[in-house]
């Protein structure tokens, strides 16, 4: 009976020890996937600055006589 108690409780901590990693792993991507959206905002950021910048120097350019 003991022996069977043993078993089952290794069981048991391997089920808890699997679900840590699972919620670990899903932890991970998640604030994986927040990271790369947050440098693509900061990607799209400077590319929408260089597009504003370099319309505003074209444009100063076709008004200058």
């Amino acid at each position: 009976m003991v022996r069977e108690a043993q078993k089952a409780t290794i069981i048991i901590q391997e089920g808890v020890d699997e679900m840590r990693r699972i919620v670990t792993n899903i932890m991970l991507n998640l604030c994986h996937g927040g990271l790369q959206e947050v440098v693509e905002a900061e990607r799209l950021e400077v590319a929408l600055t260089e597009d504003e910048i370099a319309y505003h120097e074209n444009v100063g350019m076709l008004v200058r006589p």
